[in-house]
């Protein structure tokens, strides 16, 4: 109706004033949310008196993150998707390293695996109030592909190279500051992944749209690239890594299709899903609380 707001949120014109006898324009602008930032990113709260400050609900994981250059990435890529699939579905596929070896094997081959690893389990494990933390194995004998290696040398993506970086990263990306970290799972709950390496780093977000399909957000984030050498780089790791997310979309639509089956009544959970575990426990805490709507 042509309502008009300045940048303030302020009411500053509304069309045949005069019907709406006595408005004050000063009591009608935009709603005012709460707003933080944590490390460049923008948290919006809707209540109207958050319970805690933003620094207090992230906790130790946000904590451990703090200094990792997030701003130096600024060439993104961002694909998004309508799955078929249950929000936690997604969540759930993104919180373990379990799955790799065998979703992933023509994509990543042996660079998560290898003899002295070979079921791609978590080097390192971090549970907090609400949120998770885990550290992925990287395979040091690993043997790309010759246009892979090509690309990660062109790139500076090397074992040496992580090594050195470990040296200017905040220590809780890696605490227990192994050779063989290739990168951080870290679960922001509810609905939010990220996933930090040296070079570069990567989110997933999933929005409910109904309880059996779900809007997925995936980003991809590098240093913007200064020669076409480390252009090339970026658009090697950015297809290997879409050609991985159709793999993980897809068998999240298989799982949906199980649990509407009704023919398996329960999971069972290793120690290597353990995030998974962490996000339900959560989960039931916040639904128990009444915290939070049903889906």
């Amino acid at each position: 109706h042509a309502w008009t707001y300045d940048l303030q949120g302020r009411l500053v014109f509304l069309p045949d004033a005069e019907m709406f006898p006595g408005l004050d324009r000063a009591e009608h602008g935009l709603t005012e949310v709460h707003t933080a930032l944590w490390e460049g990113f923008v948290f919006v709260n809707f209540a109207a008196t958050p319970e805690q400050s933003l620094e207090a609900f992230l906790g130790r994981t946000g904590a451990a993150l703090q200094g990792y250059p997030f701003g130096e990435m600024t060439e993104a890529y961002r694909y998004e998707a309508i799955i078929d699939c249950n929000w936690k579905v997604g969540i759930d596929a993104f919180s373990e390293g379990y799955h790799a070896p065998y979703l992933h094997g023509l994509t990543f081959e042996d660079s998560l695996t290898g003899p002295l690893n070979p079921d791609c389990h978590l080097l390192d494990v971090r549970l907090d109030e609400r949120h998770r933390h885990a550290v992925i194995y990287a395979n040091p004998d690993y043997q790309p592909s010759p246009v892979g290696a090509l690309a990660y040398g062109l790139g500076g993506a090397s074992v040496a190279k992580r090594e050195r970086d470990l040296d200017t990263l905040p220590r809780g990306v890696n605490p227990s500051r192994s050779a063989h970290w290739a990168f951080n799972i870290d679960g922001f709950f509810p609905n939010y992944n990220l996933y930090v390496s040296a070079e570069n780093y990567l989110s997933h977000q999933f929005w409910p749209i109904s309880p059996t399909r779900s809007l997925w957000e995936g980003r991809l984030y590098f240093r913007p690239a200064g020669t076409a050498a480390e252009r090339f780089a970026h658009e090697y790791a950015r297809s290997l890594q879409l050609g991985a997310w159709l793999e993980d979309t897809g068998t999240m639509e298989n799982t949906q299709q199980v649990l509407a089956s009704g023919a398996k009544t329960h999971y069972l959970l290793g120690e290597q899903e353990v995030l998974i575990r962490h996000f339900y426990q959560v989960l039931n805490r916040y639904l128990q609380d009444g915290q939070v709507g049903h889906g």
